[in-house]
């Protein structure tokens, strides 16, 4: 409801703002335009992007939101890392831009958030051609397609959550190397990760990949 009443806030048809809502909350970017959301470039683009980050985050933490309990949403490590990883994807490709092009910053700034979001969200929006971006940005955007959102949200592709068990698993392995005399646990939010666990998001990444 509140981002259908945001879409219409910002000059969205009553049918528009129905389908856009549904669609930009379950990440599924069907759009009413074959254009897909380049027929509402402006404000609609920061708008939409809100809501994908938010449909992006694990559900169970706005449960407990709701109850009153705020602090599990800001400590999830998964959270944090995808609001982390967000904002350095876009800053990356809007500097990269600014560099090599003599567009408008703001402009820059709208286009970038807006897709690196629904691709990083698996939405699959589009308001811009991400190819005529350059390589450089393109590469980036692939690599945030492949992470997606968290575990227990409408998010898609490997999901945050399994990225940080491998990233803390290679680093456990990597201080058993150069300590070999000590044990050393991957751990996640300060618990240590069990060994079916990390099997198991291994296997994923193979079949995934």
């Amino acid at each position: 409801m509140a981002c259908f009443l945001a879409y219409r806030a910002f000059g969205m048809t009553w049918f528009e703002a129905i389908v856009h809502s549904l669609t930009t909350m379950s990440t599924g970017g069907f759009s009413t335009s074959d254009s897909s959301f380049f027929l509402f470039s402006g404000p609609l683009e920061y708008v939409s992007a809100i809501f994908m980050v938010l449909a992006s985050l694990p559900f169970i933490r706005y449960v407990q939101l709701i109850s009153g309990n705020p602090q599990p949403l800001f400590r999830d490590v998964q959270a944090q890392a995808y609001v982390r990883w967000l904002l350095y994807s876009v800053a990356v490709i809007v500097l990269y831009r600014l560099v090599n092009s003599d567009a408008d910053f703001f402009t820059v700034l709208r286009e970038t958030t807006f897709n690196v979001v629904t691709l990083f969200s698996g939405t699959g929006y589009g308001s811009a051609d991400v190819f005529a971006w350059g390589s450089f940005p393109f590469a980036v955007i692939i690599i945030v397609g492949l992470i997606g959102g968290c575990t227990a949200s409408t998010g898609c592709s490997i999901k945050v959550f399994r990225w940080l068990v491998v990233l803390q698993a290679i680093k456990a392995q990597v201080r058993r190397i150069r300590y070999p005399h000590i044990v050393f646990n991957a751990k996640l939010q300060g618990k240590p990760l069990d060994s079916d666990v990390i099997s198991s998001v291994a296997a994923f990444f193979v079949l995934f990949f």
